[in-house]
């Protein structure tokens, strides 16, 4: 067993797990890292539901962006991520994933009122500084996925929170008030009985896999996550940010032979942000904005 339990500036290229890679869950940890692989009877494990990450400390797996993938090995892009063939556990910090917020919120508020859980008085494990998205509730055919137009969505960052209300900032408004929502977030009219509701998500965890430029990271430099055939996977609480490199505003476009030879495609698929092969559970592609938090 290696427990690994620093911030390290060293940029590895290849680590292969036989045993158990333990993060420590009390102090900050940064691996920084091209390909990570464990073999079939390996564990890696960042935080157990038992032990997580503890609160106000980081764990942090970053992938490398360091130039094209040699396609000339590595003809089908496995590399350039996390490929685990054993037991996963990643648990961060307990956190309340998303809540509904209290009736409409429309454009110009500068604050959500939430619509807490029965007993809880402020959002659990919520912070200044966290990324949250409140959805959008209308579709603008002719907007835009880059301005958020299209669907409304909208980005914020917690400047205060005072109980159930929380204060931000815009992310998408970059100049003048951006203490602001742009746009309204409403229930449709007529359909009362079904209790419709607004929902704000949290994005920021205490454990992230990211990618090392984050949703800036070109796409074919991006790296991916997949677990492979064992049943002992479990992850709660973490984050995964700026991951996948399967294009799916293009069609897949494999690895396959030609003249012969196994040639490298343009658009693998099945390089996504989070794969479980064995449950086929796919999470994540490479739309800039969203970053996934389970």
């Amino acid at each position: 067993m290696v427990e690994f339990d620093v911030v390290s500036d060293a940029r590895l290229y290849w680590v292969r797990v036989d045993g158990v890679l333990r993060f420590s869950t009390d102090a900050d940890k940064r691996m920084t890292v091209d390909t990570l692989v464990t073999t079939d009877n390996a564990t890696l494990e960042i935080g157990t539901e038992e032990n997580p990450v503890q609160a106000g400390v980081t764990a942090e797996v970053i992938i490398a962006a360091d130039g094209e993938i040699d396609t000339d090995w590595d003809v089908r892009q496995i590399t350039r991520g996390i490929v685990t063939n054993g037991p996963v556990r990643i648990h961060g910090a307990d956190k309340l994933g998303h809540v509904a917020i209290a009736g409409n919120a429309m454009a110009g508020d500068n604050q959500l009122t939430l619509a807490l859980p029965d007993g809880m008085t402020t959002p659990q494990g919520w912070q200044v500084g966290d990324t949250i998205v409140l959805h959008g509730t209308n579709h603008n055919q002719d907007g835009s996925d880059e301005d958020k137009t299209r669907y409304e969505d909208e980005v914020l960052t917690i400047t205060a929170i005072n109980g159930n209300t929380v204060e931000f900032t815009n992310n998408d408004i970059t100049s003048g008030d951006n203490t602001v929502l742009r746009f309204d977030h409403t229930t449709p009219e007529g359909f009362d009985e079904y209790d419709l509701q607004i929902r704000v998500a949290n994005l920021t965890r205490n454990v992230r896999v990211a990618s090392e430029l984050g949703i800036d990271t070109p796409i074919p430099l991006r790296g991916h996550f997949m677990m492979m055939h064992e049943q002992g996977q479990s992850v709660q609480n973490a984050g995964f940010y700026g991951l996948g490199r399967t294009n799916k505003n293009e069609v897949a476009n494999d690895a396959r032979e030609i003249d012969g030879v196994l040639t490298a495609g343009t658009n693998q698929r099945g390089r996504i942000g989070l794969l479980d092969r064995r449950h086929r559970r796919r999470f994540g592609g490479p739309r800039d904005w969203l970053r996934r938090a389970l």
